[in-house]
């Protein structure tokens, strides 16, 4: 995890928590976090006791000489490094599985008092710059500070810190007499002082005069163990997505923290007694690696709250107790789930629900829109939340709803632009209407507002960016599933030769400059065909007229599968004018392509 890098952290994460409130109500509220301070030497006391650990879903120390150098001569200078981002484990310290900083201690259990969401970079440099350890085992190396040449310069720069083999530094009066100082002698204060002695007699300064010197250069070389940093720390009662959203509104530059971390934290325990821990991650990359038609869709290792959501969904729908805090499939819901219902141990509440059979829904889904809506790839695909409720339809037991159902669901759902906002309320709502729909009941909301009127209300000269790229994408897709033919010789289908489906503008794009000046009105839906990649990289920026011609007698029945008039494409690269009446008769013969597509003449 990175780091915040940011002493603003504290007044955006009280905002945040402001915004975010308390779940009782009333005045009385307890407060969710606290600020305060944490010294180098209480921070570094914490972690060689094993008492401050990570959480298990950080990453491992990513920083380097570039990084180590500038923060330790930060601190030196006495300047801010950022807040501390801390979570209090309180009674209950299996919440999280937790892991000791590269190359400390190992984690006391029975003490563990607090896990370090944000600033491990920071605490980890900090802990090796004590020991010693930098680089790695066997070649261990340690900075040292060259301090002389830093009063003789004036001030303290980072060429003054240096990278130095352990067996090549001295002891402590040694360096004093050749100017320089091993940093882990600073976090002595016995140990400086000792240093800063035999520093005086061999370049000729008195205590106060080098005390004066030293400051000058570097305010916090004396006294670096009582250096603080600002810290937020989080109460162990505060749900996990609220711990979520006070770290977004601390960490503004570093990684992401985000649910599905917390759940490979929070299912960092062995299923059955004796055993390893479930690698949450590694199970869902494993799932994914095999889940071929969702990978071709562009969902990766990312997006591991999908497989999570359809878990949450079907306990959702549970009776009280047995569904427990869990009420759809929204983020707070997934924290909210039992770890065996995810992990598919035997005392799962409902089995052969677990992370393997939701990934291999969401792979069913993905074949279904490949193999019978026409999304080709990742560019057809209007919205990834919109897996969900046909993954729905694969996972939960009982008969599903037909392929010719599911099929006028989608593009009603893509035309109806549902899926832009609150994807997650829209995928809740489109999954329960399914499942009612499939039992009997009556058809979903999008599917009885698709109609011949709101075909004609579409409009298609919007550009394809917000709302249009969900009804532009939505519209190509359809026109694939109609068998529109690739822009080349032999009439091939689009889908055809199995690669990837692009989107390509049919007037060049160095012609709309001149009238469009804003990139994204050169982009609107009607001006759009897909194509395969392969076609699409060829015909680069070439005007219609170049492509018709490329293509020979051909070219009509591949414009007839687009809805394009071949002379008002023709004209269209002309002048604006004509290029504006292409448009509206291609958004005239699109609106009737749909009604004819999805029968609704």
């Amino acid at each position: 995890m990175a780091d915040l890098g940011s002493t603003e952290g504290i007044k955006k994460a009280a905002d945040q928590q402001t915004k975010v409130g308390d779940r009782s109500q009333g005045s009385n509220m307890p407060k969710m976090w606290k600020p305060g301070t944490l010294s180098v030497e209480m921070l570094l006391e914490k972690v060689q006791a094993g008492q401050l650990a990570l959480p298990q879903f950080q990453r491992p120390a990513v920083w380097g000489k570039s990084n180590w150098l500038p923060f330790l001569s930060t601190l030196l200078l006495g300047q801010p490094t950022g807040t501390l981002l801390l979570l209090d484990v309180g009674k209950k310290p299996d919440t999280f599985a937790s892991r000791a900083l590269e190359d400390a201690p190992q984690v006391d259990t029975d003490n563990l008092e607090t896990l370090l969401l944000d600033g491990q970079q920071r605490t980890t440099t900090l802990f090796r710059a004590q020991e010693g350890k930098f680089g790695r085992e066997g070649a261990w190396k340690e900075v040292i500070v060259r301090v002389q040449s830093a009063i003789q310069a004036g001030e303290l720069r980072e060429e003054h810190l240096e990278l130095m083999k352990c067996s090549d530094v001295p002891t402590p009066a040694q360096c004093a007499t050749e100017g320089f100082v091993a940093f882990r002698t600073l976090f002595s204060a016995a140990h400086t002082a000792g240093w800063s002695h035999s520093f005086g007699d061999s370049h000729g300064y008195k205590p106060e005069h080098l005390v004066i010197k030293l400051n000058e250069v570097a305010p916090g070389f004396l006294d670096l163990p009582k250096y603080e940093f600002p810290t937020l720390e989080i109460n162990s009662e505060t749900p996990l997505d609220v711990v979520v959203s006070i770290f977004e509104g601390m960490n503004r530059r570093g990684q992401r923290l985000n649910q599905f971390d917390l759940m490979v934290a929070k299912l960092y325990r062995p299923i059955v007694d004796g055993g390893a821990p479930y690698q949450l991650r590694e199970r869902w990359e494993a799932a994914l690696s095999a889940a071929t038609n969702l990978t071709d869709l562009g969902v990766d290792e990312d997006d591991g709250m999908l497989p999570l959501q359809l878990i949450a969904l079907q306990v959702s729908r549970l009776g009280d107790p047995a569904r427990g805090r869990v009420k759809g499939l929204n983020n707070k819901d997934v924290l909210e789930l039992e770890p065996a219902q995810v992990t598919g141990a035997p005392e799962a509440t409902i089995p052969g629900v677990n992370l393997e059979a939701a990934t291999e829904a969401l792979n069913h889904a993905a074949k279904f829109l490949t193999d019978f809506c026409g999304v080709a790839g990742e560019g057809l695909l209007p919205q990834q939340a919109m897996l969900l409720p046909l993954a729905d339809q694969f996972l939960r037991p009982g008969q599903r709803l037909s392929d010719a159902q599911l099929k006028r669901w989608f593009f009603a759902a893509g035309l109806n632009i549902d899926y832009y906002g609150s994807v997650n309320s829209f995928a809740q709502r489109d999954a329960d209407q399914l499942a009612l729909w499939a039992e009997g009941g009556n058809e979903p909301l999008a599917v009885r507002r698709l109609t011949a009127s709101l075909v004609d209300g579409l409009k298609l000269k919007e550009p394809f960016s917000r709302e249009g790229n969900i009804l532009g994408r939505t519209l190509m897709a359809l026109l694939v599933a109609n068998n529109a033919l690739d822009w080349r010789t032999g009439q091939i289908s689009v889908t055809a030769p199995g690669e990837e489906i692009e989107l390509h503008h049919m007037v060049p794009e160095q012609t709309l400059k001149a009238w469009y000046p804003n990139k994204g009105d050169r982009r609107p839906i009607a001006a759009l065909t897909p194509v395969t990649a392969s076609r699409n990289k060829a015909m680069r920026d070439k005007a219609p007229l170049q492509v018709l011609s490329e293509i020979g007698p051909e070219a009509d029945e591949i414009l007839r599968t687009h809805h394009v008039d071949r002379a008002l494409l023709e004209a269209g690269v002309n002048d604006k004018d004509s290029y504006e009446k292409h448009l509206n008769d291609r958004e005239e013969r699109l609106r009737a392509f749909v009604k004819q597509a999805l029968g609704l003449q």
